[in-house]
């Protein structure tokens, strides 16, 4: 049923108008060929009145989000998000060269009170129903002799990647509803501060990270736990321990040459991913207890990015070599009954490895009001051994095509996921039409394929989705 879902999005946008037309004029030169005296030409100009300089911008956005579940097997809610959310932005010119910014978001979440708050967990309520926070708040500026300072929360895009962090280091990522989102809107800003210096064809960037934020991940009981699985094993999570801020810092060296972009990285930042460490194993009887704590470890990075355009091809690539993964152990179940015999309770529930990341990728812009885009991801684990529960070697792909139409009101696009070895697919396709100045409608579709029941997409096969919001922008 999904596959005929994916074939039918693909030739919607196939079939939209507009694919590769030439538009010529309805009218000619000589419909327009309108001559009049010189005499009847009089202008009345006022140039005396002075024109007034704002020094300041207040604008935002109200948007709507409905979710229906479309695949659920056990009886839970199918109405999945009925979301207001207010975001407001302040812009304030300080002086002619320096800049205030201000930027908050909040929303609420109804669909809980809707369908019952007593069918959720307190960890689910507290994660989506409701949240505000500052986001983009700044101070930013020209120091001269091509310097340039921001101070403040800020969200630091790096590399080229659209589907994956490989030298984008500073900001972790909004992961409470994987596959919903694009990479630029799951970034989570952190205070900063920034300072770059331009000249000629050269940028130098660094940032010195004062703020410790790890990715947000959906908790226990949701629907995009990602520690589901382990948990159906009777393993014990602990709260999250986070380290203490400060110490972080990401580099960049830029060079612009003739269509092209090469750029160097160097970070020493904390992995806003977490691992599970071990914290106690409790025998009781016959049963051992294992109780893990998600940790974060320091990660040095460095790596390299590049881009070229040839016509109506960019090609793309980055790699990176980091020092400091951890991964997680395979043989938890032999070394708790080896430790049970020995009367240790201790065990390894991790090992650090270095990893080795890269990405090739093209987006084609030959086709009228068509974008198409394509990468290829590989994770490479160092000095790998059979007791990880990663693979050595593992690829993901990431496609997408973009269809603008009816004078750029309507956007159509498709993207698709793609994990190796059976990992499992994500199938997104979403609609944005601009129906008038300031008011925004889109709909949607997020499929979930997981081929077998120890895939990477096996818990979440049955949270498929349709979408809808609003968005009215002041």
């Amino acid at each position: 049923m999904k596959t005929w879902i994916v074939l039918f999005l693909v030739g919607v946008l196939m079939l939209q108008p507009g694919l590769a037309q030439d538009e010529d004029s309805a009218f000619s030169d000589s419909d327009f060929d309108l001559e009049l005296p010189a005499d009847d030409l009089e202008l009345d100009l006022d140039i005396t009145t002075p024109v007034v300089r704002r020094d300041w911008e207040f604008y935002g956005f109200f948007q709507t989000d409905l979710g229906r579940s479309i695949s659920k097997e056990d009886g839970s809610p199918t109405l999945a998000k009925f979301r207001a959310t207010l975001n407001l932005t302040f812009d304030y010119n300080l002086t002619r060269d320096w800049k205030l910014k201000l930027n908050g978001s909040g929303f609420y979440d109804f669909a809980y009170g809707i369908n019952g708050r007593d069918k959720y967990t307190t960890e689910t309520l507290e994660t989506y129903e409701k949240e505000v926070e500052m986001k983009d708040t700044y101070v930013e500026g020209d120091l001269g002799s091509g310097f340039s300072l921001k101070v403040g929360r800020q969200i630091i895009a790096w590399g080229e990647s659209d589907a994956t962090q490989i030298n984008d280091m500073a900001n972790p990522r909004d992961n409470r509803e994987i596959g919903m989102v694009e990479l630029e809107d799951a970034r989570i800003p952190v205070t900063s501060s920034f300072i770059s210096w331009t000249g000629n064809d050269w940028r130098l960037d660094f940032a010195a990270i004062h703020e410790y934020r790890s990715n947000k991940i959906a908790p226990e009981g949701s629907e995009f736990d990602p520690l589901t699985t382990m948990r159906s094993k009777g393993i014990n999570i602990a709260e999250e321990e986070l380290p203490e801020n400060g110490g972080e810092w990401t580099a960049r060296i830029q060079k612009s040459l003739n269509g092209a972009d090469i750029a160097l990285y160097a970070s020493d930042t904390f992995n806003d991913a977490f691992y599970l460490d071990f914290e106690s194993l409790v025998v009781t009887g016959g049963n051992a207890q294992l109780t893990v704590r998600p940790k974060h470890q320091k990660v040095n990075s460095v790596g390299v990015s590049a881009n070229k355009v040839l016509g109506s091809l960019l090609f793309k690539g980055e790699i990176a070599f980091k020092e400091g993964m951890m991964y997680q152990r395979s043989d938890l179940t032999s070394q708790i009954q080896a430790a049970v015999k020995s009367g240790s309770l201790t065990i390894s529930t991790t090992q650090e490895k270095k990893q080795l990341q890269n990405m090739l990728g093209l987006e084609y812009m030959g086709f009228s009001d068509l974008t198409l885009t394509m990468e290829l991801n590989r994770t490479l684990i160092m000095d790998w051994e059979e007791n990880l529960t990663n693979a050595e070697d593992t690829y993901f792909s990431f496609s997408s095509v973009t269809h603008q139409a009816l004078n750029d009101t309507l956007t159509n696009r498709f993207v698709w996921i793609h994990y190796t070895d059976d990992g499992g697919d994500v199938y997104r396709w979403t609609a944005d039409y601009d129906l008038i100045d300031g008011l925004n409608i889109a709909g949607g579709v997020v499929l979930y394929h997981s081929p077998k029941s120890d895939s990477l997409m096996e818990p979440f096969k049955n949270n498929d989705r349709l979408t809808l919001s609003s968005r009215y922008s002041f």
